[in-house]
């Protein structure tokens, strides 16, 4: 069984993407460990997760941060470095793979402890700017000193090559003294070493993009579904009026005079309030009704029932506020969450403060929670929440997987320099045409090239397409790496499509080609649709056949179990979906092709949302005469219905039904 060690020394916002991957191996069966500081051992309990405390309290790091140590904050860097070798290597021992994410005062140390054992070592990161890169400065803090007179401020290279004479000058000495005791040669640039050649981002892509130039791995935000229900007390304020607006700085510190301002200009736009406590332990202003707080609670639930959120600009609060499709004012206090907050307000999801700007006033809160609580705002806000992934934990898994395979044939590579499992291939199918593609572990891409001819030489869909307007609505359901998507907005540039992929490796394809192709007016859902909504539902990935991969792999023969590739993914009905797109009031085609599931597809349409759909065009087997249950179902809705038998796939009796209705 395989046995990954994770490593993490940090705040709040370092952990909780640790107990998701945690909970993610653990559900697909990997052992863990979790070396942890001591006061985070309880987000891990009933995961079936030995945690190692390794170095201080979160709250003594928030302590040492913000400057406010009381004596058990700040400490030596050789304490920093032999906790890190005293405590690391127990718990590495007989684990297959080590990822590290956090300060890399750390990650150097828990680095040198898989180098020595000779395992894989990958270090994440969560925010772009903790990255070595010419787009972003280092992180400099209060103790890193001045650059040189003669350094050019603006060049972040130089910075970064500063950044690792400072780690150098603090780390150096303890971190090579302790590596050659055992038997290591020393290391010089001590951020590289921390960070590798190649890292991770575990970070939304549309929250933080990478820029073309970044040799980074992206595996999207590692989020943990939270099925927590609120409590009681909180249910009934929810129930009692209008959706609240949410305030809360997480674990930072000195933010009662925002939060009091918060109030206030909340309550001066007749809205009600949910105040979260967070470490500076906030207090509620009055013992007026319209003013509730909270301590630890569900935000993932709490965020889809408030009008507005506003935060100290976090990646997880910023992101689970995002795929919430809530709006955010954003009040950045420190490290990454300026960056954030800059997101939130490039991506028009709501309002951003300057970190180093005035400080907010009642004035300047109120016109930012205008913003935020206009219409406009939250249709921006729905429309995002759309684009934000969920299988981040799942990417990782599976880069996990493959680092450890090659490490058993005896390819290891101890830097995580390796290729994303999900990264998309370009392939020049045809002289005029490349498109992006999953990996095909065969290299031949003929699934690629079969579907090219189906959709662009044998005009599959030229009928159906046809007959949309040209500002016309299209639905992409089973969307693949998009070569339909891509042939429809060839015939309807104008026409509004959204396209549906619940497979990574697909999905990321896909939005690969929505950039080489140049469309715009598509949106993506990396999501399946059926009868009902449900998250880390079991598909079969199929990587050298990926457009035949399914929720139902029964349905297919010896030839594809010998690839099989289970994955977790999200599926919602088509609704569900629909309701997050207010904006239409008809859809004028679905096409859809899901390989077993069309049926599911159907069944998760409300009659109001039935009446919408004008045309479908549907690719079904009738193997178990599905055909004729599928005729039934459309005509019993008014449709007209023409089944075609496709003579290009002789496996099985497979057809190609159009439904229309005026």
């Amino acid at each position: 069984m395989m046995r990954v060690l994770l490593s993490t020394s940090g705040l709040r916002g370092d952990v909780e993407p640790m107990v998701a991957l945690a909970t993610r191996l653990r559900a697909l069966g990997v052992q863990v460990r979790m070396c942890a500081p001591p006061d985070a051992a309880d987000r891990f309990a009933g995961l079936d997760v030995e945690v190692v405390p390794v170095g201080q309290s979160l709250r003594a790091m928030m302590r040492a941060i913000t400057g406010s140590s009381r004596g058990d904050g700040l400490r030596l860097p050789a304490e920093e470095i032999d906790e890190q070798f005293d405590q690391v290597p127990a718990a590495a021992e007989g684990c297959d793979a080590v990822v590290a994410t956090g300060v890399l005062s750390a990650a150097i140390g828990v680095r040198s402890v898989a180098e020595k054992l000779g395992i894989p070592y990958f270090y994440a990161a969560y925010c772009p700017i903790y990255l070595p890169s010419p787009h972003f400065p280092p992180p400099l803090g209060r103790g890193d000193g001045e650059p040189p007179e003669d350094l050019d401020i603006n060049d972040n290279r130089a910075l970064w090559e500063f950044y690792n004479q400072v780690y150098f000058d603090r780390y150096g000495g303890p971190l090579n003294r302790r590596r050659a005791e055992i038997g290591l040669p020393p290391v010089e640039k001590l951020i590289d070493y921390g960070c590798t050649d190649r890292p991770w981002l575990a970070a939304d892509p549309l929250l933080a993009p990478l820029k073309p130039d970044q040799d980074v791995v992206q595996t999207g935000a590692w989020i943990l579904p939270d099925e927590r229900p609120l409590s009681p007390e909180l249910e009934a304020f929810l129930a009692d009026g209008e959706p609240p607006v949410f305030v809360g700085f997480g674990s930072t510190s000195d933010t009662d005079v925002t939060a009091k301002l918060a109030v206030e200009a909340i309550r001066a736009q007749g809205r009600r309030v949910v105040l979260s406590r967070g470490w500076a332990e906030l207090a509620l202003p009055d013992d007026r009704a319209d003013c509730f707080a909270v301590g630890e609670t569900n935000f993932q639930a709490l965020f889809g029932r408030v009008a507005a959120v506003v935060h100290h600009g976090g990646g997880g609060t910023t992101t689970v506020a995002a795929r919430a499709g809530v709006p955010q004012v954003a009040i950045p206090q420190m490290t990454d969450q300026p960056y954030f907050a800059d997101q939130v307000a490039a991506l028009g999801i709501g309002v951003a403060f300057e970190e180093y700007g005035p400080a907010p006033t009642f004035e300047s809160l109120s016109a930012a929670l205008a913003t935020a609580l206009s219409p406009e705002t939250r249709e921006r806000a729905a429309a995002v929440a759309a684009e934000i992934r969920s299988d981040g934990t799942t990417v990782a898994a599976g880069l996990l997987r493959d680092a450890v395979g090659r490490s058993e044939k005896g390819n290891s590579n101890m830097s995580g320099n390796i290729t994303q499992a999900n990264e998309p291939v370009l392939v020049e199918v045809t002289e005029d045409f490349t498109c992006y593609a999953g990996p095909d572990p065969s290299g031949q891409h003929d699934e690629l090239m079969f579907i090219f001819n189906e959709v662009f030489h044998f005009d599959t869909y030229a009928q159906s397409v046809g007959a949309v307007p040209e500002n016309g609505v299209i639905l992409d359901v089973g969307a693949n790496v998009g070569l339909f998507s891509i042939y429809a907005k060839r015939q309807k540039p104008n026409a509004k499509l959204i396209a549906f992929e619940p497979i990574p490796a697909s999905a990321a394809a896909l939005r690969r080609n929505v950039e080489l192709h140049g469309m715009s007016g598509l949106t993506i859902h990396q999501l399946a649709l059926g009868e009902a909504d449900r998250k880390d539902v079991a598909f079969t990935y199929y990587p050298g056949m990926p457009g035949n991969s399914t929720r139902h792999p029964e349905t297919k023969n010896e030839h594809f179990a010998a690839q099989a590739v289970e994955v977790g993914v999200e599926v919602a009905t088509l609704s569900s979906v629909l309701a997050q797109h207010p904006e239409l009031d008809r859809v004028d085609l679905v096409k859809v092709d899901v390989e077993g599931s069309e049926l599911e597809v159907l069944a998760g349409l409300t009659e109001d949302d039935w009446a919408k759909i004008r045309s479908w065009v549907i690719e079904i087997s009738d193997a178990k005469g599905e055909l004729a249950e599928l005729r039934k179902e459309l005509e019993s809705r008014g449709y007209t219905v023409e089944a075609e038998l496709d003579d290009k796939i002789m496996v099985e009796p497979m057809y190609l039904v159009h439904a229309s209705r005026k």
